[in-house]
């Protein structure tokens, strides 16, 4: 019986209104209206085709859940977007709600799943008898699910938590369950409802429950709180259906399943997509349908191509419906249409008004294209325009107007389309008059005879033939029919009339209606004008260029001008100008012509221009300042220059140079140093063999004063050109610490012969960030500092500083210029000296590094009167390399010299530094013949270490430091030991000849010991090839005080040299300094043969000689040992082959090595032996000098010329 009854549920469904405990049952009609074809939007859910069952939304999650067949779990946020979740179970789900934080589903055979996120599920069955639940709620603080066991029974249980369940289904009618399934469950106001077949029970505890009825198969109920009423839908056990008459009913033709209340009304949904919406009204105490007609009005008509709809819900948060039913039906509900709402032409032309608007909250839009009909509940915010009964919506033809009725959250209701037409609209209107505008009064005297000037109004108020008003724009007419004259001096009144243009959209101006308006121009006023237009002067240039806001001027003159004449124009003509101290012919229109007479000195001027009011005055300074002679002649060389060739500057000049004869109108006169190689007109005239330092001296005499400016200039031998130029930067730093401040260029030109010079140009804007961060610092002393590039010392070292710059730190700060070599120190007093004098300042700093020319000093040194007197018996020695400082800086200001303590061969310890400086002096020969030799004074630092050597000097010449040694008691001269570095910072001993006494033919006696031995066969084996091994022991014998002394190693360095080695000692100390290493590979490789590039770069790790920058020999370019080869090559040191080659690669001979070493320690050759040392190295050999040098202990006379002279073994 009971699934015969479901069968012909199908059929028909009824919706009730019934009261607890009486149900009637009432046929339903038949004959609904017609309506649209669809009312939901569904929603893509991807392939999802499960029949969905029901559906829930939380507040509290912001989360829908829809559930269906296969244990089917989909999620939204906003019904739109749906993700299935991974079932937890196969079997049919078929209601689902959310309580205590957590959503619980139920389906067949008691299955109950439950999670916390929506995301998450966990899935239990129920062994009671495995009911088929097919609803569940929430209410009273718990779950409670309905639905039929597998006897056909009721079946009711309930859960605090939705995991743990208890069995109430004998709870239901008298302890005995009854023979009819449950569809549903509701829980709103304080009771549950539910509904199913012949049942319909309410609770308000979800445990103890009370029949209300047996209508005969009802799917879901809403309890009606205030009317203790209960509304069920469902479907009817008979084809025709019926209700209770004593309230009312309503019918369909297919079952509904779902039902949901919000904005105001019910939604119910059911079979083939049919979807009803009705409201109810009360009538007493009861609620009746509000529509009359028996039949219910369907929103949706079934149709077997729709999926039945099987469940609704209503979200308040969003407003809006959402369904779901079969083969994975999601749609949310779309606005419902407005009824009774048309258009009429509005009162304004191109306007419409509506027409049948009810009370409610209504907003429109206007749009050139169709918009979609929105889902009800959508934002409005769209809708931007208010809509009243009296609005007036501008359209026109073709457009549509789109009008929604919103909610107090401005969500959609309903909402209705419009297409526009001309019969919709009001079109054109006729201006019938214009508004009088009022008078136009207080125009500024003088105002053009233009609209904006006169402040003519650009619109008008015009009625419309409907009596409405607008604005419409005016073109005034300013014709000679006005008979304003902008030039009067009188008040002038008078009318002004206009076109009227800009017209609104549909309005007309058919009866050629004008604007008028009244305007009055005040009388004229007396000026109160009182500045000037133009100021001019006859001599000079005004400071600053006039300007009508600057009333102070100045004016600079030569000595030779008596008076100015000065031109002034008066803004206004009837202004007046009067000058105090002048005379000045009658004003000419509104210029004044004034002679001012000026003497030497400052003249002040006061030019003072009256207003036409006689009461408005502006005064204006003119201060003329005349030069007196001397500082005309002063300003006069400040901006005297030499004018040089293209490429050449003041230290490499290669070509004539221009001398200018007159500047500002006076006579310049040149005088030269050297006129054999600059001529007193420029022309120059190249030295053959060196460069020559010219001064060239620029002479002013004016009015009995004369002044003169001096200039450096380096003219290059023979036909030295400039090659190369590149740039790179050098710091300037502050204080004795040497903090960095910034940076200046350094231009290294590269010359043809392969000079290098660095440049340095420091101007006054250099100077002026220098001087504020030695302030900034707290320092006394701003330093320039030219870094020497690694391995490409520069052969010369020029500086310009403009006396703009260095008269900044005049008075101030010690201004200092340091190269690697040499530094001089400028004293903020002497700047200021030289501040006075006013030349630009020129150092040439040229380091003497060629040993010939080294030789030379110290040789002319030696045999100066003023060093024999002071040396007495001791030793003159030369310390560190001699410098030449060229400048055109005057004599007699006082200059502090300082040479570097690294290049002053000084021991590594601070008291033996003292003590060893203490005896330094320096020999000073100047270009104008005067020599001096000075005890030098030991330089330190702000912590007391030492830092140098530094004299006094009043001018600058060619320095050369020496050192006095005491001879031994043979008076054979003592042998000494220089301390230079090595590249890891390690002290290395080097041997220096200490010549004995100097006599008068320069010949001195010197004692050698060997350093290198033959072999057994008494031969020396000249051409054999030198191993790596036995040049260690020599190298090793040559610069260690003690050879036998074993290295500090607590390993060895070589896997090829053990202890054992005869060459251990000498290949570790070697590896401990830094100057001879071994392979990549950890070895040293003692028995291979010593090439030639290997020795070179060995050399200059002991000597340490700078690189080389150009390669000294065609084969070595590119070469690995290519800087090395090049210092030696250009100390003079090493040469090639006769065919002009290095050959790097090839070994080296015994010979060649002891040649080396001996040039390297300034030794040999050995001459005058009475006979051979070895029976294989005659006399003839090419190498015999150097190979006895080198094997042969003796004693020798020491002639520059010759080498030494054997005098005893």
């Amino acid at each position: 019986m009971h699934k015969v009854v479901s069968k012909l549920l199908l059929m028909t469904i009824v919706v009730l209104l019934v009261q607890p405990l009486f149900l009637e049952r009432v046929q339903a009609g038949a004959g609904n209206p017609v309506v649209p074809a669809s009312v939901w939007e569904q929603q893509a859910v991807g392939q999802v085709t499960n029949n969905l069952r029901g559906i829930i939304y939380s507040e509290e999650k912001g989360l829908y859940i829809a559930v269906g067949s296969e244990g089917a779990v989909l999620s939204s946020a906003d019904a739109v977007h749906w993700v299935k979740g991974t079932p937890v179970t196969d079997k049919q789900l078929n209601g689902v709600t959310y309580g205590n934080g957590k959503f619980v589903a139920v389906g067949e055979q008691g299955t109950v799943l439950t999670s916390a996120n929506g995301t998450d599920w966990t899935g239990k069955q129920l062994t009671n008898n495995e009911p088929m639940f097919q609803g569940i709620a929430f209410g009273a603080n718990k779950f409670v699910a309905v639905g039929v066991d597998g006897d056909g029974f009721s079946s009711l249980f309930t859960s605090d938590d939705g995991v743990n369940w208890t069995d109430h289904s004998f709870d239901l009618l008298s302890d005995t369950p009854p023979e009819a399934a449950l569809r549903g469950i509701t829980f709103n106001g304080n009771h549950f409802t539910i509904e199913g077949f012949a049942s319909e029970y309410i609770s308000e505890d979800g445990i103890h429950w009370s029949a209300t009825g047996t209508f005969s198969d009802a799917y879901h109920g809403y309890f009606l709180e205030d009317a203790q009423q209960v509304l069920s839908i469902g479907g009817d056990f008979a084809a025709g259906g019926q209700a209770n008459l004593t309230n009312s009913y309503r019918s369909t033709t297919e079952p509904l399943y779902g039902l949901a209340y919000g904005q105001d009304r019910f939604v119910a949904v059911g079979g083939k997509g049919a979807t009803v919406k009705f409201n109810l009204v009360k009538n007493g105490s009861n609620y009746e349908f509000e529509d009359p007609n028996v039949d219910m009005a369907y929103i949706q008509e079934p149709s077997d191509e729709k999926a039945d709809l099987r469940a609704v819900v209503y979200v308040n948060a969003v407003g809006r419906f959402v369904t779901v039913g079969d083969q994975g039906y999601i749609g949310i509900l779309k606005a419902s249409d407005i009824q009774g709402l048309t258009w009429v032409p509005g009162e304004i032309g191109g306007t419409s008004m509506p027409s049948g608007l009810a009370t409610g909250n209504w907003k429109y839009i206007v749009s050139p294209s169709v918009v979609p009909r929105p889902n009800q509940g959508d934002s409005a915010q769209n809708y931007t325009n208010a809509l009243t009964s009296m609005t007036h919506v501008s359209v026109h033809s073709g457009q549509y107007i789109y009008v929604a009725q919103v909610d107090d959250q401005n969500r959609i209701i309903a909402w209705a389309e419009y297409a526009v037409n001309d019969a919709n609209i009001k079109t054109t209107y006729n201006i019938k008059d214009v508004a009088v505008l009022p008078a136009v009064t207080n125009v500024v005297h003088g105002a053009a005879k233009t609209a904006g000037a006169l402040g003519l109004p650009q619109q008008v108020e015009v009625t419309l033939d409907d009596n409405s008003k607008a604005l419409a724009g005016v073109e005034w007419t300013l014709d000679s029919s006005v008979s304003y004259d902008p030039s009067g001096k009188q008040e002038q009144t008078f009318q002004v009339t206009g076109t009227l243009i800009n017209l609104p959209a549909n309005v007309t101006n058919t009866l050629n209606k004008q604007a008028s308006v009244q305007v009055t121009v005040q009388a004229a006023a007396l000026n109160s004008t009182a500045r000037l237009a133009a100021l001019t002067v006859s001599e000079g240039n005004l400071q600053p260029a006039f300007q009508k806001e600057v009333q102070s001027y100045e004016v600079q003159v030569a000595y030779d001008v008596t008076k100015v004449t000065v031109t002034a124009s008066v803004y206004d003509a009837d202004s007046t100008l009067s000058v105090s101290g002048a005379t000045y012919a009658e004003k000419t229109g509104s210029s004044y012509v004034v002679t001012m007479p000026i003497a030497v000195g400052d003249n002040l001027f006061t030019l003072t221009v009256t207003a036409q009011d006689q009461h408005t005055q502006t005064s204006y300074q003119l201060l003329v300042h005349r030069e007196d002679v001397e500082d005309e002649v002063k300003e006069t060389l400040s901006t005297l220059r030499i004018g040089y060739a293209p490429g050449d500057s003041w230290e490499s000049v290669t070509k004539s140079v221009t001398l200018a004869n007159q500047v500002h109108n006076v006579a310049v006169t040149w005088q030269s140093s050297n006129p054999q190689f600059v001529t007193a007109s420029g022309q120059v005239n190249r030295p053959a063999s060196k460069d020559e330092n010219i001064i060239l001296t620029a002479v002013v005499n004016k009015a009995g004063f004369q002044g003169q400016r001096t200039f450096l200039l380096v003219v290059k031998k023979g036909s030295v050109q400039v090659a190369q130029e590149i740039n790179r930067m050098a710091p300037v730093r502050v204080g004795e610490d040497g903090t960095a401040v910034d940076q200046t260029v350094v231009t290294r030109k590269t010359m043809s012969d392969g000079t290098k010079v660095d440049k340095v140009d420091i101007d006054a804007a250099q100077a002026q960030t220098a001087l504020g961060q030695a302030a900034a610092h707290n320092k006394s002393i701003v330093r320039l500092v030219v870094e020497e590039v690694p391995n490409d010392a520069a052969d010369q070292v020029a500086f310009g500083i403009s006396s703009e710059a260095y008269s900044l730190f005049a008075n101030i700060v010690d201004y200092a210029i340091e190269t690697e070599e040499a530094s001089i120190v400028l004293p903020k007093n002497t700047l200021e000296a030289l501040k006075a004098e006013g030349n630009d300042l020129f150092f040439h700093f040229v380091p003497v590094r060629h040993p010939q020319d080294a030789q030379q000093w110290i040789q002319r040194a030696a045999a100066d009167n003023l060093v024999k007197q002071e040396a007495g018996n001791r030793i003159v020695k030369q310390v560190g390399t001699p410098m030449t400082i060229e400048t055109n800086y005057p004599a007699n200001h006082e200059t502090k010299l300082i040479f570097p303590l690294s290049k002053l061969n000084a021991p590594s310890n601070a008291d033996a530094q003292a003590a060893y400086l203490s005896s330094l002096y320096i020999y000073i020969e100047h270009s104008d013949g005067e020599k001096e030799f000075k005890r030098g004074t030991v330089e330190k630092d702000a912590s007391g270490k030492i830092t140098g050597l530094s004299v006094i000097i009043q001018k600058f010449s060619t320095f050369t430091v020496l050192a006095l040694d005491n001879p031994t008691s043979s008076g054979t001269g003592t042998k000494r030991h220089s301390s230079s570095t090595t590249g890891n910072g390690e002290a290395v001993q080097t041997p220096v000849v200490t010549p004995e006494e100097p006599k008068v033919n320069e010949v001195h006696l010197v004692k050698h010991t060997a350093y290198m031995n033959g072999f057994s066969d008494h031969k020396f084996h000249p051409e054999q090839s030198a191993t790596r091994a036995e040049l260690a022991a020599v190298l090793w014998r040559l610069i260690s005080i003690d050879p036998s002394q074993e290295p500090i190693s607590e390993k060895e360095s070589y896997v090829d040299v053990t202890r054992t080695h005869w060459a251990y000692s000498a290949i570790e100390g070697l590896h401990a300094k830094g100057i001879m290493l071994g392979t990549d590979e950890g070895k040293f490789e003692p028995d291979r043969p010593l090439t030639r590039a290997e020795f070179a770069v060995l050399a200059v790790r002991w000597k340490q000689l700078k690189g080389g920058s150009i390669p000294a020999f065609a084969d070595v370019q590119g070469h690995w040992a290519e800087a090395e080869i090049a210092a030696l090559a250009d100390s003079g040191f090493v040469h090639g082959y006769e065919d002009g080659l290095f050959h790097p690669n090839t070994n080296v001979s015994r010979a060649e090595v002891v040649t080396w070493l001996n040039r390297l320690m300034n030794r040999g050759p050995l001459t005058g032996t009475p006979a051979p040392t070895w029976d294989d190295v005659p006399v003839s050999h090419w190498a015999y000098g150097d190979i006895e040098e080198a094997s042969r202990s003796h004693a020798a006379k020491l002639a520059p010329t010759v080498g030494e002279q054997w005098q005893s073994n």
